[in-house]
C-alpha cells in the first residue's frame, strides 16, 4: 500500500511496505534532483569558500570527556543510577543496547567516532546518542544542546534523523510486533486477573498536532474540536501500557471509526492469519478476542463498549469496570507523551513521513522501557491465582491459525466471511450480557471472600 504525501518538493509516493531508510533515501534523492535543477536554489553551507565564516573549534573531546565523566564513569560518574534513569527515560544497560549492543555503530558509520581531514576526533556515539534521546524527550532545540553536548544544530538534526531510522530497523520486529502466542497468554492472563476474560487490550486515538502543516492541507488535517492540525494515532495497549499496535498517519479530521476503517489492526484476522482465542463465559464458548473501546466505535463482536445511560446495577458496575481499565490506553498515551516530550508538543517538522519516524521510534523505545522495568514483576504475574480457575488456572486458549495452515490462498469469499463474523452485532450483544453476568457474579464472590472489620 502506497500514498502520497507533500514535503515542499511535490508530491512524493510513499511506499508503506518499504524499509523507512528506504523512504528517507527516495525522499533525499528527489529533493537533491530538485536542487540540481534550472532555479539553481542557493544551497545551505557549501564547504569551505570566500566569505563564509569560519567553523567553530567546539571541542569535541571535551564535551565527550564531560559526558563520560557525568554518566558514564561507573561509581565515579557525577551523577548517580536515578538522575540517569531521569534524564535519558532510561537504565544505563538499556542505554549501553541501543547505543553498543544493538549494533547502531555497526549499522551506521555515522554513528562511530572518526578522525576528520584535520586530525581531530568528531563526536563519539555517546554524543551523538545523547543528543537524540535529549531531543526525544525534553523537546530540546538543537541549538540549545550545543553548549553540553557540543554538537551543531545540522548534526544534531541529522542525528535524530539516523537515530530513528536505527531503532525502527533494529528494534522494530521485536518491540513492535503482532502479539505472537505466547504474548497472547500474557496479555490474556493479565485481562483474565482484571475480570475480563479474552480482552485483548484497551483501543484508542491520540492526536499530534502538527505545527508545520502546509498550508494547502490545513482543511485536511483539522477538525473541529482542536482548530489545529493534528494527525492520529491509533494504539493497542495491554495492562503494562505497552503498545501492541500502533498505526499513524491518518488526519485530523477523521474521527476513530474513519481510522479504524483504515488501519491494519484487523488485516491479519481478515486474512485469516491471526491466531485463534477461544474462552469460556456462562458456560457458552466464544472464538475471538475482543478490545475495550470508547462509545464512538461500532458494536462489533471484537470491540466492546460501556453503556451511556445504564439502567441497572449490573450494567452500572460493567460499566465502572470497563471504564476503568479501558482508561489504561489514555493513561498510556500520557505516560508516552511525559517520557518523550517531543510527542506532547507541537510538531515542528515539515514531513509527515519524519513525523512518522519520530513516533515510531518513541513507541519503540517506550515498549523496550516498559519491557526492561516489568521483568521485575513478571514471576507476580506468572504466579497469580485468578477467580473462576479452571483445572489449569486459566480460561482461555490461544489456538492455531483461522486459515488452514495446509491452504495457501484464504478466497475472497472466505475473507467477506471473516468480515461478518468479526463485525457481528448480535454477537456482539450477546457476548457483552455474558461480560455482564460474569463481572456480577465474580463481585458478590469477591465481597463474601473480603473479612469484615
Amino acid at each position: 500500500m502506497s500514498e502520497s504525501v507533500g514535503s515542499g518538493y511535490g508530491c512524493l509516493p510513499i511506499d508503506r511496505d518499504s524499509s523507512f531508510e528506504e523512504d528517507w533515501q527516495f525522499i533525499i534523492r528527489i529533493r537533491n534532483n530538485n536542487n540540481d535543477g534550472s532555479d539553481k536554489k542557493k544551497r545551505r553551507g557549501g564547504g569551505s569558500k570566500k566569505g563564509k565564516s569560519k567553523n567553530k573549534n567546539r571541542n569535541r573531546r571535551l564535551g565527550h570527556s564531560i559526558l563520560i565523566k557525568d554518566y558514564f564513569s561507573g561509581a565515579n560518574s557525577t551523577y548517580d543510577d536515578k538522575d540517569f534513569r531521569r534524564r535519558f527515560r532510561m537504565r544505563r544497560h538499556l542505554f549501553d543496547e541501543i547505543r553498543r549492543k544493538a549494533k547502531v555503530e555497526a549499522r551506521d558509520p555515522y554513528f562511530r567516532q572518526k578522525v576528520d581531514c584535520c586530525g581531530e576526533l568528531g563526536a563519539s556515539s555517546y554524543q551523538k546518542v545523547t543528543a537524540a534521546l535529549r531531543v526525544l524527550a525534553y523537546a530540546a532545540s538543537a541549538d540549545q544542546l550545543d553548549e553540553y553536548i557540543r554538537l551543531g544544530e545540522s548534526t544534531i538534526l541529522e542525528t535524530l534523523e539516523r537515530f530513528c531510522v536505527a531503532v525502527i530497523d533494529e528494534f522494530g520486529p521485536t518491540y513492535l510486533r503482532r502479539p505472537t502466542k505466547e504474548d497472547l497468554k500474557l496479555i490474556l492472563k493479565m485481562s483474565q486477573k482484571e475480570g475480563f476474560i479474552g480482552c485483548l487490550g484497551s483501543l484508542d486515538v491520540m492526536k499530534w498536532e502538527w505545527k508545520n502543516c502546509p498550508m494547502s492541507w490545513r482543511g485536511s488535517f483539522t477538525n473541529g474540536k482542536d482548530q489545529v492540525p493534528t494527525i492520529g494515532l491509533e494504539a493497542v495497549v495491554d495492562s503494562r501500557y505497552y503498545f501492541w499496535h500502533a498505526f499513524f498517519g491518518v488526519p485530523g479530521s477523521h474521527n476513530d471509526i474513519n481510522v479504524i476503517d483504515q488501519s491494519d489492526l484487523f488485516e491479519e484476522l481478515t486474512r485469516g492469519a491471526a491466531l485463534e482465542v477461544h474462552f469460556v463465559l456462562n458456560n457458552k464458548v466464544y472464538d475471538m478476542g475482543y478490545y475495550l473501546t470508547d462509545g464512538i466505535y461500532p458494536e462489533w463482536y471484537v470491540l466492546m463498549q460501556s453503556f451511556k445511560n445504564p439502567v441497572d446495577n449490573k450494567q452500572q458496575l460493567f460499566t465502572e469496570l470497563q471504564e476503568a481499565k479501558r482508561k489504561q490506553v489514555e493513561c498510556a498515551f500520557g505516560v508516552l507523551q511525559a517520557r518523550w516530550r517531543i510527542l506532547a508538543l507541537a510538531c515542528k517538522l515539515w514531513r509527515k513521513e519524519a513525523m512518522d519516524l519520530v513516533i515510531t521510534c518513541c513507541i519503540i523505545l517506550h515498549n523496550m522501557i516498559v519491557e526492561d522495568e516489568w521483568e521485575e514483576h513478571e514471576d507476580a504475574v506468572k504466579n497469580n491465582n485468578y477467580v473462576f480457575q479452571e483445572a489449569n488456572g486459566e480460561r482461555f486458549q490461544v489456538d492455531k491459525l483461522y486459515k488452514d495452515e495446509s491452504t495457501e490462498s484464504f478466497g475472497s469469499a472466505n475473507i467477506r466471511e471473516m468480515r461478518r463474523r468479526y463485525q457481528d452485532n448480535a454477537r456482539h450483544h450477546e457476548l457483552k450480557n455474558d461480560l455482564i453476568e460474569h463481572m456480577w457474579k465474580r463481585c458478590l464472590i469477591l465481597i463474601t471472600l473480603t473479612p469484615m472489620g
